[in-house]
């Protein structure tokens, strides 16, 4: 019988929540301008990942699978994608109103896109290696953490906190087998998953002016060096805690002239790829 090696993304990613959890419910959640802080580290572990940067302590997936190649050649191996905590637009449940297990919407938001990054740059990585990848969200879907259905997460509480729980685990299972019986679609050719990759996220850039009660919003300097901007949204954090979310490169809103405002602008280029921006007024 020849050995199965299962390679899976699941720590990552449980860092990646860890540090949004800090930036929205610990000592930063009212200092949007420390975002950066949070994020840039995230971005560039999945870059060192990926192989397009070095960080200390990470190997990338490349050299991971090469040493696994050396020591098991004959192995059977399956790279494993990480599935997606939140609903594309976002939920709401848990300790803090209005949030999902104390995150707003763009934070989920960022999660889910750091998350599709990091599964393309494994999947990128197995089948230049020629192993088989499988990416369990679809199995997911619905059961998210405050999704529709039943959450195949353990929430912030629970022992497990931001891993899939018994059922989800018998979903990535059932995803995993499907990959090694060959019942799943053809998976794509090596080039268009790196092409993924290969792609630069885009350069979020936005203008904030208040007139009174009006906030007017600007991104259309945002730009993308190897493709176009394909959509604009806004995350628009109100003193009283509420979300509002609008559409558009071009938006406004209405906020006191006495009151603080933190915006965040998602830049999504043609390829999918999001930049995140944000600035805090006043």
């Amino acid at each position: 019988m020849r050995n199965r090696i299962l390679v899976s993304a699941a720590v990552f990613s449980f860092l990646a929540v860890s540090y949004a959890v800090w930036l929205r419910i610990g000592a930063a959640r009212a200092e949007r301008a420390a975002w950066a802080e949070v994020t840039d580290p995230v971005d560039s572990t999945i870059d060192a990942l990926a192989g397009k940067g070095k960080q200390t302590g990470v190997y990338s997936y490349d050299t991971i699978m090469t040493d696994i190649a050396n020591r098991a050649p004959n192995a059977t191996v399956v790279a494993v994608g990480y599935p997606r905590m939140f609903t594309s637009t976002g939920g709401k449940g848990g300790l803090v109103p209005g949030r999902c297990q104390g995150l707003a919407k763009v934070d989920q938001r960022w999660i889910n896109a750091r998350t599709n990054e990091l599964n393309a740059a494994l999947r990128a990585a197995a089948q230049r290696h020629g192993y088989q990848f499988t990416d369990p969200s679809g199995s997911f879907a619905g059961h998210e953490l405050c999704g529709k259905q039943t959450s195949w997460f353990d929430g912030l509480l629970d022992d497990g906190r931001f891993h899939p729980n018994t059922a989800g685990h018998k979903a990535m299972a059932s995803s995993i087998m499907n990959t090694l019986n060959n019942r799943q679609a053809a998976q794509e050719q090596p080039a268009a998953a790196q092409a993924q990759v290969d792609n630069t996220r885009p350069a979020g850039s936005f203008t904030l002016t208040r007139n009174g009660d009006q906030l007017v919003l600007d991104a259309s300097a945002s730009t993308d060096t190897d493709g176009t901007i394909a959509n604009i949204d806004w995350y628009i954090q109100h003193a009283d805690g509420t979300e509002e979310v609008l559409t558009g490169t071009q938006a406004t809103t209405t906020v006191p002239t006495d009151k603080q405002v933190s915006v965040t602008a998602v830049i999504t280029d043609n390829q999918g790829k999001e930049d995140f921006t944000t600035q805090t007024s006043p």
